[in-house]
């Protein structure tokens, strides 16, 4: 064992080259010039001038400590500042600061491992830096860098909150993660039991909003939420058997609204009521909150964007539910592997968007794509292993991939345990059920989550899900008044008025059949994410004959 040597409070600052292992792949000798140009001329040089040492050269990055916050900084904003004005090279710079060891062999420290899942976290030509080490800076040089958010790092117990920089960043906080104020709830009648059930749902709505990524949350009773960019305000209303709870996301600046609902229901067990009015609001405030995280780095390029931008980018396009938009996805978070392969969400979405796509073109996933796959997602749920989409996101592929239905129910078991509410989960079990031939059950999902929905725009697929249930049931009336909602919200979808005529032939309405088979030829029968292939069984496995696309 190495002599220990030396054991400081000090500042690591750990670097990265962008695309080293791509650019190893295409053009050996271009990447071990760009190593040398970093050692020469654009990195070491600027550390060593204020007085930075190199501790570990790591191939493609460095391990380096500064003795004083300040001065590390000033190092890193002007490596970066240099290399956006002069060169095509590329770094990722993470900085932390804490405990360090060094002896005879090497170093270390719970700060080199931290300072080593921030700067995976940077985005590429900018700084990433803790909270810890912001504290200690002069405020001028702590307020030229913005709230990244908190994060759940690789083997850190607790969420991390970081700040980030860029070259040329902007005055404004657009690319800032989103904050969200929760005010007091109004209780009307203003009686104690009111004034209790608004309290619950309030607190309830902030302990689901806090599990969420991409947001901060600021609770105004104790303090701290006045400049939170977005307001959350409640309103209870309970009259008789009549209870209504109504919420609102404003818009700090401009005081509009930006996103509203009511929640109707009988509070006569006032518990069952609000529990219910939770499932739904947080249902929806997860879609509203996926649009808001991706639109603050709508106005960056691509190639700036971190991983976990790159995945709020991922989730907005994600919404559009079309093929293009769910290709671009996956080759967002090709891009998001390529900077961060362990990264679980980026693995998970990754596999969620090859997968959906094939099931779109009634195609299977090719097996070499299927093997890397599950490893991908396997370490994904080991590394995230209390993500609900994470997990969600193994049994989507173990329904339609392996067709490992005993797995993916486990799975689900474990999602619905962490969500109840997540509604991406219950059309999932909905599916496996389908798939096993428990047809009720498989309506019960569906119809429910349909309950939870009736704003997201993934809804006219739980409709099409439902239609096929109810067919596979033997009840084409049920399955026909299914899909027409569907073609109420999506009427463009082929698939759509194809399940539809073959409803009305069921029901003998045969001219309206041919009908609705005219007005699909009319529709163009591309593939469509609204219209996956459904896991059905015995004789309406024909459905997939129908239902397939022509690309």
């Amino acid at each position: 064992m190495g002599r220990v040597v030396k054991e400081t409070s000090s500042v690591v600052f750990m670097a990265d080259m962008v695309g080293f292992s791509s650019l190893m792949e295409s053009n050996r000798d271009a990447a071990i010039e760009a190593v040398r140009s970093f050692r020469d001329i654009w990195l070491e040089p600027v550390v060593r001038d204020h007085g930075g040492r190199v501790l570990k050269r790591l191939g493609d990055g460095w391990i380096i400590v500064f003795d004083a916050p300040g001065k590390a900084i000033e190092a890193a904003l002007r490596i970066q500042s240099q290399l956006a004005a002069e060169s095509r090279l590329s770094l990722r710079i993470g900085i932390h600061h804490g405990e360090l060891v060094q002896d005879d062999a090497d170093v270390y420290g719970a700060a080199i491992n931290l300072a080593s899942r921030i700067q995976v976290e940077a985005p590429p030509g900018g700084v990433m830096i803790s909270e810890a080490l912001a504290r200690l800076l002069p405020t001028p040089v702590a307020q030229l860098f913005g709230d990244a958010g908190s994060f759940r790092l690789k083997n850190i117990a607790l969420p991390v909150k970081l700040l980030h920089w860029r070259p040329e960043r902007r005055d404004s906080a657009e690319d800032e993660v989103p904050t969200i104020g929760v005010e007091t709830f109004v209780a009307a009648p203003d009686d104690r039991e009111t004034r209790a059930a608004a309290e619950d749902l309030r607190d309830q709505l902030i302990q689901r909003l806090i599990r969420r990524t991409g947001i901060r949350v600021f609770d105004d009773a104790v303090g701290g939420a006045g400049g939170a960019v977005y307001r959350l305000k409640g309103r209870i209303r309970l009259a008789g058997r009549k209870g209504r709870v109504s919420l609102s996301m404003i818009l700090r600046d401009s005081a509009e609204p930006f996103w509203s609902k009511a929640y109707d229901g009988d509070p006569s067990d006032i518990f069952a009521f609000c529990d219910g009015v939770i499932d739904r609001a947080d249902t929806d405030l997860r879609v509203q909150i996926n649009y808001f995280d991706g639109n603050r780095v709508a106005h960056l390029p691509e190639d700036q964007l971190s991983v976990s931008e790159l995945r709020s980018r991922a989730a907005t396009v994600l919404h559009g539910y079309t093929v293009e938009a769910w290709d671009e996805a996956r080759r967002l978070m090709a891009r998001a592997r390529m900077l961060a392969p362990d990264d679980p969400m980026a693995n998970a979405m990754h596999a969620e968007t090859i997968v959906a796509l094939a099931q779109a073109y009634y195609t299977d996933v090719p097996p070499d794509v299927a093997s890397r796959l599950a490893e991908d997602l396997d370490r994904a749920v080991e590394a995230a292993p209390r993500s609900d989409y994470v997990i969600w996101a193994r049994a989507f592929f173990d329904l339609y991939v392996t067709r490992d239905f005993a797995r993916a129910r486990g799975d689900l078991r474990r999602v619905l345990s962490l969500s109840p509410s997540y509604t991406h989960g219950i059309d999932l079990i909905g599916l496996v059920e389908l798939a096993e031939g428990n047809v009720a059950a498989a309506i019960d999902h569906f119809a429910r989550s349909i309950e939870l929905t009736d704003t997201d725009p993934i809804l006219p697929y739980r409709y099409f899900l439902l239609s096929i249930a109810h067919l596979s049931a033997g009840d084409a009336h049920s399955s026909l008044r299914a899909i027409n909602e569907a073609i109420q919200i999506r009427p463009s979808v082929w698939a759509y008025h194809r399940l539809r005529a073959d409803c009305l032939r069921r029901l003998r309405e045969n001219q309206a059949a041919i009908e609705c088979e005219a007005h699909a030829e009319k529709l163009s029968p591309a593939p469509s994410i609204l219209a996956l292939r459904v896991p059905v069984r015995g004789r309406e496995e024909r459905l997939h004959d129908l239902l397939t696309p022509k690309p």
